[in-house]
This record gives structure tokens, sequence and C-alpha cells, in this order.
């Protein structure tokens, strides 16, 4: 595994790892949330909204730096608060400011809706293209979005033991996704190939939506990684009342598999 943006961790990182912990999207790590207590603002108590996940993501272990050029150790610096935990990298060309606007722009109507909830919420940006993403350039391009964004980064070493304390979490599915496989799909089926080892359900973008709109094809990557574990669960159930018959099951993307 390499940290070179155009070969793999930006993209991977972003979709694979932000769908374990997602979600370039669960992308939300902590302890508290909708399962937990709820939390309170001032003298408001939040009330959570939406679908409470069974097992919260735990919190990985890492130390890096932030743009000041302080460590920044993310378990301790983010106990107990809600944290937003993106990997990416500033020449991304389109799906990393994409997220981060959304993001700023949700996290704006939340304080104009609940004020003073924007202090209650910790995002944190990793870039993963250490060569190019000087703490300089990473604080002026987070500050396009909202000067709280939180901005860390290392050497390539420091990088990519972040990356194996993630991995670590033992992740349910992983997406493929990396910039221009619509015209060049050879480095993800190698990556796809390395991951085979770890026998798990493995989605590859240039297969499931072999598009040229970066953000189209990423997400669509994701969402099927997301939906494979609980879908391939339900399939395997019903073969088995079948009596063991095989299944033949219709993509949308065209064409015939099996479970």
């Amino acid at each position: 595994m390499t940290l070179s943006p155009p070969g793999l961790v930006l993209s991977f990182a972003l979709v694979a790892l932000a769908g374990i912990a997602s979600g370039c999207d669960r992308g939300l790590a902590g302890e508290s949330g909708p399962t937990g207590p709820e939390p309170t603002i001032g003298r408001r108590t939040v009330v959570w909204q939406g679908r409470p996940l069974s097992t919260p993501l735990p919190r990985p272990a890492f130390e890096l730096r932030d743009t000041a050029g302080q460590p920044y150790d993310f378990a301790a610096r983010t106990s107990g608060r809600l944290t937003l935990l993106f990997f990416g990298y500033t020449s991304c060309p389109d799906v990393c400011s994409m997220h981060m606007n959304h993001i700023a722009a949700a996290l704006r109507g939340l304080e104009i809706e609940l004020p003073g909830a924007r202090e209650a919420i910790d995002v944190v940006f990793v870039a993963i293209d250490p060569a190019r993403d000087t703490p300089d350039q990473l604080r002026s391009w987070l500050d396009h979005f909202d000067p709280g964004f939180v901005g860390l980064t290392g050497d390539e070493a420091e990088l990519q033991a972040m990356v194996e304390a993630v991995r670590r979490r033992r992740p349910e599915a992983i997406a493929i996704g990396l910039l221009h496989a619509y015209a060049d799909d050879g480095p993800e089926r190698a990556l796809e190939r390395r991951l085979q080892e770890l026998k798990l359900p493995l989605t590859r973008s240039s297969d499931v939506a072999p598009l040229f709109r970066e953000y189209e094809r990423l997400s669509t990557a994701v969402a099927n990684a997301a939906l494979l574990p609980g879908v391939r669960g339900y399939l395997e159930r019903l073969q088995e009342q079948l009596g063991g018959r095989d299944l033949a099951i219709q993509q949308s993307n065209g064409g015939l598999t099996s479970v």
C-alpha cells in the first residue's frame, strides 16, 4: 500500500476508510451518539435524530501533527466529542472539496437552528499527500470551508501507521475507488487482488459504475460496499432455505451473478 494520491490511498482511504469509519457515511467517530447519553449545549439538550447504529464506531488511536506543527493525539483530543474524521488531499479535483463544502454548509445550518452546536463538533481532515500538503497549504485550503476544521499531516511512515490503526478496526466491507479509474482500471484491479486475502466483500468503482464522473462513481462504490454485508447475508439465508439450490441474481448494471 502506498500513499501516493493518484495510485491509491486518497481515494482508497477516503472511500474505504470513510466507508469503515463511515464516510467519504458513517463518518462519526465516538462513543456518544444516538445509543449513548444525549449531549447538552449550554442549557439545551440536543435531541438526536436518525437511525441508531447498533455498534458505535471505535475511535482510532493515532498521533499526527496539526497545521501549527503541534502533536495531535486524535483519541485524546476528540474523546467524548462528536467527531467527523475525513481522509483526503488538497489537490483532489472534486470529491474532497465537495465533501468539505457540504460539511461546512451543514454545520452553518445547524448553528442557525441550534446556536452553540458548532462548538460541540470536531471535523478532522487527515491529509495523506505529505509531499504537497504542507501545513500552510493545508491550513489555507481548510480555511476556505471552515477555519475551525482541524488539519493533520505527517510523513509517510506516520500516515501509514495511522492507516493501519484504522484498518485494525476490522471493517465489514471495502470500497475501492481510485481517481481516473474510468480510463484505466488496472490499479483498482491490482489493489483488489492484494485485498482479497482479507476475505471481505470488495467493491471496485470501475466495476459497479464505470463513469468518468469521480463523485458519482466513488459514491456508488461506497453505497454498494455498505449494502453488501447485509444483502449477502440475506441471500445466503435464502439459498439455505431453498435447500442449497443455486441462485442467479440479475445485477442492476447488467448480467447475472451468484451468491
